[in-house]
């Protein structure tokens, strides 16, 4: 921790015996070392303990003693923060005139903090001050009747309340006056601390900060302008390891005033620039080259999120963006050895379609999949996996009629687990045992989860890292301090003991115990009053410094700002600003002020705090000439300079990628793919290959409601099945509008029934009856525009075609082709989305699938149609032969129409085709597999990106870019 430099100012504090106080732990902890290393420099190896305290810490100390002494003032329970907070939620859940329309939790948080500020100014939600602004129906005051309900038969007292009778303890001289108390680094203080201190000392002094090195306070100091705020925060993160590299024992800090939103930015830039060999699993050096001061959520960590995961199963079905979390998580036992079977068992699940997976299932589904490993030759269920699924989310847990069909056979139910997999089938086995259970006291809680946890596995067989280690330990710490809730709630569910547990994580702050660190990333007030070697200030736009002002929305605006109450006012934000910039100016030998140029599309101009001092670029940063350059601490050189030369005697091995294996006749007859190998080799020759020779494809997942391609199969199937009936255009026309709509309804009733078998509880007979209305009428304007064209007979619906292009077994299904009044034929693709003539023409068609079909169908096909159907508009896409007198459809036009067809006639824009789809067909075969998509939009639908990830190179070749629009050279050649 970088501490101030020693002053002769604190020395003659220690030196009277007096008490140094200070605003936060982070400068009285600095302080302390300070203190310390001067006295080593003396000589001197033990000395009393200095009397340096934050102001909390001190007030603490003030109640210990007064408990100490017996005295009836601190016979009462002081509530931590937390508890306080406990008692203002159970006394809004009281209120029954605002707890329908307000978030409990929230509201709570806020009139905690309404009153502790009301506090700290020595008022009250009745005061004569505060009257004037509120009405007779003021919330916050009833909201503090019922807390003071609550609180008196507890004995209970709020910090703020404490400060009261400490007051009255130096008054009466319960407590004795002190001679002298040293001010260090406070901006201002709050009424109610004043008085304490004026009580509490019978003198008070301003402990003077070293001043820099610089005789003018300005001349050190420089501006920068940066893009963006990432921009900026890797410019400072540069500039760091620049000094790092240069200037032994440099003590840097990086303060931003927003740190709290952009703490996890901080961490990815400074760990690429100053530690990049921990982003690849490195052991980390002992000595971290930076520090964050604000912590991480103890219940953001892994180990702790995964914890709370298991114990929420308890009662609730798992979700399934946590399936992954449940079935590989380093936290469990067995993960590596049964690998494969949580792979399966994944797979499996998101078949099903479920956004919700209750225990029950997951564990009939395992039992499932461990029974048909055991028998090598398993018969075929009688029925599709979503058939078998209807299960009742409704019911969570519990079992129900309709589970009955997927309850196993009794060969299943008495399948035993392998040796090879006992891991996850014992887990479910214990979290569904754990279902029912009692009401507790939060103590009580605290315990069970402890040994629960434990019987399930956590944390898992693998040695953890000293990370997790401190993580763990603060979680049990946090499960002893549950017990402090017993008086506040007497007996909690396991719902809400689980909702206690997890707020009291999410409030609970890791901050990883590490030696010092070179370089703090600190917010404004942690670095108020330190001194650094260099500093670099951030994000000093003239909108966010001063920073805007923040009303408390339970207090009235006008009577905040009467009383200069914190962040009430754009002149108290001002002023407040202004004391930190000059402060800062003046806390170390080198001082950077930088602010973004520009937010999204929004040009932003420099605090005006900040224009008086010389602008500067980034390569202009002035380093201190007068300090000692020369070889890195070892600590630094390990993290800096020796990752750097292993990878330089790295000897790489260069293959070549853009070609791979060509496809021998075996590999031919397994393949599938049909028209989608020719797609998407025009795509990307990489998807191709990734698609159908490696089996690549994405994790199934269930959408909210109907997918894309679901509503797209509902057309489908309706069109197919009215074709059917009708069969041409002349019965269209002759059927009465009341029983074609009767037909309508009829098939629409009957291809839905599959879809409704797999879908959720939630999709009820109101979501169908849209559906209905939805299908019904995209067919019943589709209809309509067949009604107008000229005569034609439906000569095959979803018709199959074997074939082989170029020794390739194809199988290939078209939507529909028409039989015109010449004979000859019209080939129609069904379309939902916005399709387009132009992509069948050029060396790489992006939809070859028409100009497929034609090249399949041996009879006459004069034109080549999309059907695009969807709410936008409904009509004919497509290209005809201009030779074959074909009467004319609209939105079908001779190829003479397409400036970017390649050729005029028909005859020859077929031979153009098949020769495109042949070259398409040897690419593939002979292994051509380079990444070229075609254009920006190849992957859009593949979902091959974390396969393939060939739009992040132009970022990772040029990390200090922000945004760069992907380009598309081939990928021949590639470095492993």
């Amino acid at each position: 921790m970088p501490a101030p430099l020693y002053s002769a100012s604190l020395e003659d504090a220690l030196a009277t015996q007096g008490t140094i106080l200070t605003p936060n732990q982070r400068l009285s902890r600095a302080l302390v070392e300070s203190h310390a290393q001067q006295q080593h420099r003396k000589g001197i190896t033990a000395w009393p303990t200095a009397a340096i305290f934050s102001l909390e810490n001190w007030i603490r100390h003030c109640w210990q003693q007064l408990q100490e002494i017996g005295d009836p003032l601190a016979e009462v329970w002081l509530l931590d923060s937390r508890q306080e907070l406990q008692l203002w939620q159970t006394a809004l859940d009281h209120d029954t005139e605002t707890r329908d329309w307000l978030q409990p939790a929230g509201a709570a948080r806020q009139a905690q903090q309404a009153f502790k500020t009301l506090q700290l100014w020595r008022q009250h939600p009745l005061s004569e001050q505060l009257l004037p602004y509120i009405d007779d129906q003021y919330s916050l005051e009833r909201w503090h009747k019922t807390f003071r309900l609550l609180a008196q038969p507890l004995q209970a007292i709020s910090f703020g309340d404490a400060c009261e009778r400490l007051i009255e303890a130096f008054s009466n001289n319960i407590l004795k006056t002190a001679p002298c108390c040293w001010l260090n680094g406070f901006q201002d203080i709050p009424p109610l601390y004043q008085s304490l201190l004026d009580v509490a000392f019978t003198e008070q002094r301003a402990l003077s900060p070293t001043q820099s090195l610089r005789q003018s306070p300005t001349e050190h100091c420089q501006r920068l302008g940066c893009d963006s705020t990432e921009h900026e925060i890797r410019q400072a993160a540069q500039w760091a390891r620049q000094i790092l590299q240069r200037i032994p024992g440099a003590r840097i800090a990086i303060v931003d005033p927003e740190l709290s939103t952009r703490r996890d930015v901080h961490e990815r830039l400074f760990r690429l620039h100053l530690e990049p060999h921990r982003l690849f699993g490195a052991q980390p050096v002992d000595a971290p080259l930076f520090n964050i001061s604000i912590g991480v959520p103890l219940a953001q960590c892994p180990v702790i999120d995964y914890a709370l995961m298991l114990l929420r199963l308890v009662t609730r079905p798992l979700q399934l963006d946590d399936l992954a979390a449940l079935l590989y998580s380093p936290f469990i036992h067995s993960c590596d050895n049964e690998l494969s079977l949580r792979v399966e068992l994944e797979q499996q699940l998101r078949r099903l379609g479920l956004i919700e997976l209750p225990l029950q299932l997951i564990q009939q589904q395992l039992q499932r999949l461990i029974s048909r490993r055991q028998q090598p030759v398993a018969e075929p269920p009688s029925q599709p996996l979503e058939a078998q699924l209807t299960f009742n989310l409704e019911t969570k847990h519990q079992p129900s009629e309709e589970l009955a069909a997927i309850e196993l056979t009794s060969e299943e139910a008495t399948a035993k687990q392998s040796s090879s997999n006992p891991g996850i089938e014992a887990l479910l086995h214990q979290l569904i045992a754990l279902q029912q259970q009692p009401k507790r006291t939060p103590g009580h809680w605290g315990r069970w989860a402890v040994t629960t946890l434990e019987q399930l596995g956590w944390p898992g067989q693998r040695r953890l890292s000293s990370l997790e280690y401190q993580q763990i330990n603060q979680w049990y710490q946090l499960f002893a301090a549950l017990g402090r809730f017993d008086a506040i709630h007497s007996k909690l569910n396991f719902n809400d003991a689980l909702r206690l547990l997890r707020n009291e994580s999410q409030s609970a702050v890791f901050q990883p115990q590490t030696p010092n660190s070179a370089v703090q990333i600190l917010g404004p007030l942690e670095a108020a009053g330190l001194q650094f070697s260099h500093l670099w200030l951030m994000g000093l736009s003239d909108e966010r410094w001063p920073a805007p002002s923040n009303l408390n929305p339970l207090l009235p605006a006008a009577y905040q700002q009467a009383m200069k109450m914190p962040h009430a006012s754009a002149e108290r934000e001002l002023s407040f600003a202004s004391q930190l910039t000059q402060l800062f100016s003046r806390s170390a030998d080198h001082v950077v002020f930088s602010h973004p140029l520009r937010q999204d599309d929004q040009l932003l101009r420099p605090s005006g705090l900040i224009t008086h001092h010389p602008t500067v670029g980034a390569s202009q940063l002035l380093l201190k000439k007068n300090l000692q350059t020369g070889p890195l601490h070892y600590s630094v050189e390990q993290a800096l300079i020796h990752p750097v030369e292993r990878q330089q005697q790295v000897n790489f091995e260069h293959i070549n990628t853009a070609d791979a294996p060509a496809i021998d006749e075996t590999e031919k007859q397994q393949l599938r793919g049909g028209s989608s190998i020719l797609t998407n080799q025009s795509l990307c020759p990489f998807s191709a290959f990734a698609i159908h020779r490696l089996g690549a494809r994405p994790l199934d997942t269930p959408d909210t409601g109907l997918s894309h391609a679901d509503r797209g199969n509902l057309l489908h199937d309706l069109l197919e099945q009215i074709w059917q009936q009708l069969r041409d255009q002349q019965q269209l026309i002759d059927t009465a509008p009341t029983v074609l709509a009767q037909m309508i309804d009829s098939v629409i009733d009957k291809i839905i029934v599959p879809f409704r078998r797999r879908a959720p509880r939630w999709m009820g007979e109101r979501f169908w009856q849209l559906e209905r209305q939805r299908l019904r009428v995209l067919t019943e304007r589709w209809l309509e525009l067949e009604r107008q064209r000229p005569p034609f007979r439906v000569a095959a619906v979803e018709k199959t075609l074997n074939t082989e292009l170029l020794g390739m077994p194809m199988r290939l299904r078209i939507d529909r082709v028409d039989r015109l009044a010449d004979d000859s034929e019209l080939l129609i693709d069904y379309k939902t989305g916005n399709p387009s003539v132009a992509d069948w023409f050029g060396e790489r068609p992006r939809q070859p699938q028409l100009p497929l079909y034609l090249w399949a169908t041996h009879h006459k096909v004069a034109g080549l149609a999309f059907g695009q159907i969807n709410a936008a508009e409904v009509c004919f896409k497509g290209v005809s032969d201009e030779m074959v007198e074909l009467a004319p459809i609209q939105g079908i036009n001779p190829l003479s129409r397409y400036r970017n067809a390649p050729y005029q006639q028909w005859q020859q824009m077929d031979e153009q085709w098949q020769q495109t789809l042949e070259q398409l067909m040897t690419d593939f075969l002979n292994g051509k597999v380079s990444v070229s998509p075609l254009d920006a939009t190849a992957y859009q639908y593949s979902q091959l990106q974390p396969l393939n990830r060939f739009y992040e190179i132009d970022q990772l070749a040029s990390p200090d870019k922000e945004q760069t629009s992907p380009s598309l050279p081939t990928m021949g050649e590639h470095n492993v």
